[in-house]
């Protein structure tokens, strides 16, 4: 009976530490928020939809770059002549009036939208197009211009 007892004492005693030690692994930074589908973040914001309550906030304001960029407002880099390379991205669909105006120290604007964006009226005036390449991408060339 005693050497029943200390068996499953030893037993215990094993699974308790396994367990614990597993647990160890397991644990998540404090800066990552995990949810229950693995989608994990720096920062993050629960807003209740009804009551326009905060549920849930960690690091709310950040300052994070959006994921994706479809416009580029009106005048909004304009005369920023220390500007000298612009990327902008395939999802790009539309640049506002004046967006780049006056940024004249660009020399190369890359463009990986397949479809032309809807552009503005004076968007690069000031530019120097002597200096300034314009890179789009292959098969589109006579599009852009």
């Amino acid at each position: 009976m005693k050497r029943l007892v200390v068996i499953l004492i030893c037993i215990f005693l094993i699974l308790v530490s396994f367990l614990s030690a597993k647990a160890e692994e397991t644990e998540v930074p404090e800066d990552v928020v995990v949810d229950t589908l693995g989608i994990s973040a720096p920062s993050a914001i629960l807003i209740d939809a009804k009551s326009q309550m905060i549920l849930y906030e960690k690091d709310a304001y950040a300052k994070l770059y959006p994921a994706s960029i479809t416009k580029i407002g009106g005048s909004v880099f304009a005369d920023c002549s220390g500007l000298t390379s612009l990327t902008l991205p395939a999802g790009i669909t539309e640049i506002g009036d004046g967006a780049f105006s006056y940024c004249s120290g660009l020399t190369s604007i890359y463009v990986y939208a397949e479809i032309v964006p809807k552009i503005g009226r004076v968007e690069f005036t000031g530019v120097d197009a002597k200096k300034c390449t314009l890179y789009v991408p292959m098969g589109t060339y006579s599009d852009y211009w």
